[in-house]
This record gives structure tokens, C-alpha cells and sequence, in this order.
């Protein structure tokens, strides 16, 4: 049975799944947003104002192509989605750079939103690839324009007008990103079914957002296999609407993704993670395992303040714990590091002293000197235990908590007291160092499947 944190998500996704095929544009909208309602009304007017520009640049790049004639874009047999997000590309660029080294320039093609084309073209640039197989929507050839202009604008309101019977009140904050959404699927729909029934492979990180719904709405009815690549800790959100296959990180996932939240097993396939690859080789070339002489113990923060999906108070309280450690991290000659998540607001914690310092350095610079990590469940647990870093993570009664204990890829401490003991032991022994690394090393496996070759499995297994 699927357990669901949130009543709204698992009222969606039952209304999903019980009319058997694709809710209006109106209701799919509703359920992608729905965790939206819990921001504060400051935010929600500062999120209006900026989809309302981002929809009068959409809809005046629309008039634009009514002007052009972009020509039809021939099948290709790898189509990947890009998008700005770091977590997103973290995942799809290795596959991307494979692509691009291993076969025919006429075998892909990548496409990333008009308004996100300068920030991916930079990535690009900085791996040293080209950009000449990365288009944006006005290169999608789009038939009677003129017309579906029109049409789609209409549609959009009628879209616009069932969505708010769902979402009557605060739905409002979300028209312009809403007409948007429907706007774009009207115009550039058929289109777009087009494009993806000649394509073999369509590959993405996300299939519930804009584009990405778009383009794996359009897989389901072709011979498209569409492929969402794992780039993230599996949580409710990543239940596969749309998509055919979901390709994780290792069985750990496989578990969460089926066993709790009710994803069909013949969905999901293991490939392991195209990041952690690119991590792993970057980290033997720039650094060593960690060692137990390393001056950092870090505490790695997660904007939970921001969004408070543990419980009252309950970050506030871990914080604490690890505060509360300076004296024992001091006197064994290490310092005790806060490191900000990017999207932490460092008023929001306590002040640094000399025993805790607060940081907004990058994270490589970081995991280079640090010792021992401590989290809740930040994914960057991964990042430590590939770099040799025992992690502890604080459980302390949250509302949602990833678990990565399991096998000892994790140390779990659930209470204040339990966190000095484990600094204690872990400081003063470094055989006991050492015993954690190992657990960690050995709990890995079935957490992250193929390690440092995952790119070459997921092209041979997709070929």
C-alpha cells in the first residue's frame, strides 16, 4: 500500500490514477503545484510577478514564430530535455558527453527552454561540447500558426477556468504560470507528438514540470521509450507520472520507490547514478580518501527552515545538537563548520563561534578537508561516503526523513546525547574512523549500482 505524507498529493494521485488516462492540463497543474500552497503570501506575490514576465516573454516568443519557418527536425534516436536545474544536469550531461563522443551527431538532440538556452550553452561550453544539436522551441515546426495561436489562447482560459474550480483561491497566484503551461501545450502539442513518435529514446530528469510533461505525455501513446533519470533522494514527488521507465540510483531506491510509494516494478530499472560517476573520477584525480587527520567536522544544512517539512521545530532542535558539540569537536583538535545549503538563509541559524564556523564555500573545497559529516538526509551523504567521510544523520521524529542507515552507509543518531557519543568514538579511535568507512564503503552497494561505469550501462541498456 502507498504511504503518502501529503493528503492533497494522495488525492491527486488516486484521482490520476482512478480515471485510468491523462487528467486535464488543469488538474495535472494542480497536482504538480501542490506544495506551493504552504509558502508564505510574501513569497507567493514575488512567485506571481515573476510568472507573469516569464509568461509575456513566452508569449511574445510565440509571436515570433509566427515569422519563422524552422524546418522539420528528422528522427533522431536519443531526444534528452535539459533544463537549468543543477541537480537535473548533474545527471543528464554525462549522458549528453557519451552521446556526443560515442555516436553519429545525427543519432541525438538536445532541448532546453528558449529563456534557460544561455545557461545550458555555458555548461556545455565548459565540458567542451558543441552546441550545434541543442535547440530551443523555435525550432519546433509548428503547423496552421496562425491559427493554433489564437486557438491556444482560448483553450488556455478554458484550461485556466477549470483549473481554479480545483484551486479556487490561492490558485490565483498561479494563472500566469498556468496559462502558460496549457498555452504551450496547445501551440506546440501536436508538434511536439510528432518529434517524439520518430524518436527511439526520450530521456529527462523530471516528467511533471512544463516541457517535460509536454514531451512524455506526447511518449505514452507512440513506440517512444521515455526514461526519467534518478537525479535526486527518491521522495513522493517522484512517483513516474508520465514517464514509461524510472532509472534509479540502486535497489535502496528501487524499495522506496515501489514498496512505499506504489510504483509499478517493471517501471523502475537500476542503472546507478551518471553523477556520482563523474564525481567519483573527479575526486580521484583531484583528492584522497578521507582521513581521520582532516580538520573539518561539518554539519551540512538543508533549507528546512525554509521548508518545514520535518515539523515545528525539529531542524531547530539538530541544529542545536550539533552546536552543542563545539566543546568535544575543540577539544580534539578539529573544527566544527556549518555549511549553508544554497538556498539557506544563514539568519535563520544560530550565530557562529569560535568553535563553529559558517560557510557558503563550495561543496568540493569542503568535503576536501572535512573528517566526519553530519546531516539529516541531504544527498550529499553520497558524496561523503564516495570521498572516504563517515556520515552521521540526526533522525529526530520528522514528519518525512530519508533513511540511509541501512547496511551502514549512515551512522543514526536520534537524540543529542547520541550524536557526542558518536563524535566521541569516531574522534578518539581511529580504528573505530577507519571500521566506519568500511561499513560505509560495504553499505554503498545497494544504494549505488554500476559505480563509475553507469553511462555505459544506461547506453547499452537503452541502444
Amino acid at each position: 500500500m502507498r504511504v503518502f505524507q501529503d493528503k492533497d498529493w494522495e488525492y491527486c494521485v488516486a484521482q490520476w490514477e482512478g480515471l485510468g488516462k491523462r487528467l486535464t492540463w488543469a488538474a495535472h497543474f494542480r497536482m504538480t503545484f501542490y506544495s506551493d500552497r504552504r509558502r508564505n503570501w510574501k513569497g507567493k506575490m514575488r512567485m506571481f510577478v515573476g510568472y507573469w514576465i516569464q509568461w509575456i516573454q513566452f508569449y511574445w516568443s510565440c509571436w515570433r514564430h509566427l515569422f519563422r519557418n524552422p524546418k522539420p527536425i528528422a528522427a533522431v534516436k536519443y531526444f534528452i530535455v535539459l533544463d537549468t536545474n543543477n541537480a537535473y544536469l548533474n545527471c543528464l550531461m554525462p549522458i549528453c558527453e557519451a552521446l556526443i563522443k560515442q555516436h553519429p551527431e545525427n543519432d541525438y538532440l538536445f532541448f532546453v527552454p528558449k529563456e534557460k538556452y544561455k545557461l545550458v550553452a555555458q555548461k556545455f561550453a565548459a565540458a567542451k561540447l558543441p552546441t550545434t544539436r541543442l535547440i530551443t522551441e523555435a525550432a519546433i515546426p509548428v503547423e496552421r500558426k496562425w491559427l493554433k495561436v489564437f486557438t491556444s489562447k482560448l483553450l488556455a482560459v478554458i484550461d485556466l477556468l477549470k483549473w481554479l474550480s480545483y484551486f479556487p483561491v490561492q490558485g490565483w497566484f498561479y494563472v500566469p504560470a498556468f496559462t502558460k503551461f496549457s498555452f504551450q501545450e496547445h501551440f506546440y502539442g501536436a508538434a511536439i507528438h510528432k518529434i517524439v513518435g520518430a524518436t527511439k529514446y526520450l530521456i529527462g530528469a523530471s516528467d511533471q514540470w512544463f516541457w517535460d510533461a509536454i514531451f512524455f505525455d506526447a511518449a505514452l501513446p507512440s513506440n517512444c521509450t521515455s526514461i526519467i533519470v534518478q537525479h535526486g533522494l527518491i521522495g513522493e514527488f517522484c512517483y513516474p507520472m508520465l514517464t514509461k521507465h524510472y532509472a534509479v540510483w540502486g535497489a535502496n531506491d528501487v524499495s522506496v520507490l515501489c514498496d512505499t510509494y506504489g510504483a509499478a516494478k517493471e517501471r523502475v530499472c537500476i542503472i546507478g547514478s551518471p553523477y556520482f560517476d563523474a564525481f567519483e573520477k573527479q575526486w580521484k584525480h583531484d583528492a584522497t580518501v578521507a582521513t581521520h587527520e582532516l580538520p573539518l567536522v561539518t554539519f551540512f544544512a538543508q533549507p528546512y527552515f525554509k521548508y518545514n517539512y520535518l515539523g515545528t521545530g525539529k531542524y531547530k532542535a539538530v541544529v542545536e545538537w550539533f552546536m552543542n558539540c563545539a566543546t568535544l569537536i575543540g577539544e580534539n583538535g578539529k573544527q566544527g563548520l556549518l555549511k549553508f545549503h544554497p538556498l539557506d538563509h544563514p539568519a535563520d541559524y544560530p550565530a557562529a563561534t569560535g568553535g563553529i564556523k559558517h560557510s557558503k564555500e563550495a561543496l568540493m573545497p569542503v568535503l576536501k578537508q572535512t573528517c566526519i559529516a553530519i546531516t539529516v538526509d541531504s544527498a550529499v551523504a553520497y558524496e561523503c561516503v564516495e570521498a572516504g567521510i563517515p556520515v552521521i544523520q540526526l533522525a529526530n521524529d520528522y514528519h518525512r526523513f530519508v533513511d540511509l542507515s541501512a547496511g551502514g552507509f549512515t551512522i543514526k543518531v536520534s537524540s543529542a546525547e547520541e550524536l557526542q557519543a558518536q563524535l566521541h568514538a569516531l574522534l578518539h579511535s581511529a580504528e573505530a574512523y577507519k571500521g566506519a568507512q568500511e561499513q560505509a564503503r560495504e553499505g554503498r552497494k545497494q544504494y549505488i549500482a554500476n559505480a563509475g561505469s553507469s553511462v555505459t550501462y544506461f547506453l547499452q541498456k537503452f541502444s
